[in-house]
């Protein structure tokens, strides 16, 4: 708990004080929505990409030349399938188990280089806002509340009213599973996007 108030308090003075770091050129307020793929690495859950949907706003501060920082709060929702390997964690036989929905607040922190092409790279840390019930029903609390990411992609400025394009690659590095022992379970991301930049 005490880790989340410091990332939320982290944020929103970098939010806060960002006005002080931006030179000639000011703030740019944005708003994106898209799609994201979600899968999570280990043995009880199946290989391949789910596919869910992303939005929320963005802050682009300018720090020197091409040089820029970019925070984002984003509502993320991931979906995935459990094994069919009825010696998982999970009863694959109970379809309540098999598909597991997380939403989550995510709060990446990106170093963004260029101009209208801008290549971004950084932290990202998500908190888990709504668990699936039927999960959580069978037995134990399966995914803690945080996950730590990477994140690195491109941002791709159109000469249009302000629209960006942009895609995304995330990888978790936190263990997600607090169910078994002897399975990691690691979280990716492929995120592509679209918005406006004013």
């Amino acid at each position: 708990m005490l880790k989340k108030i410091n990332v939320f308090i982290f944020a929103a003075g970098l939010l806060l004080a960002s006005p002080c770091f931006a030179q000639k050129g000011g703030l740019h307020l944005g708003i994106k929505a898209g799609v994201n793929g979600n899968k999570i690495d280990g043995v009880a859950f199946k290989d391949g990409f789910t596919y869910s949907y992303l939005l929320g706003g963005l802050l682009q501060v300018p720090l020197s030349g091409k040089l820029g920082l970019q925070p984002e709060v984003l509502f993320v929702q991931s979906k995935t399938t459990a094994s069919d390997d009825v010696s998982q964690p999970f009863d694959a036989n109970d379809p309540a188990n098999k598909h597991v929905k997380l939403d989550y607040l995510t709060i990446p922190i990106l170093l963004s280089y260029g101009n209208n092409l801008k290549l971004q790279l950084g932290p990202q840390y998500s908190i888990a806002i709504n668990k699936d019930n039927s999960l959580i029903q069978n037995g134990k609390e399966a995914f803690k509340s945080g996950d730590f990411s990477m994140a690195g992609g491109f941002q791709w400025k159109l000469p249009v009213l302000g629209l960006h394009v942009g895609g995304r690659y995330v990888v978790g590095l936190s263990e997600l599973n607090d169910v078994s022992s002897g399975d990691k379970w690691k979280s990716q991301s492929i995120q592509v996007s679209t918005g406006f930049i004013f």
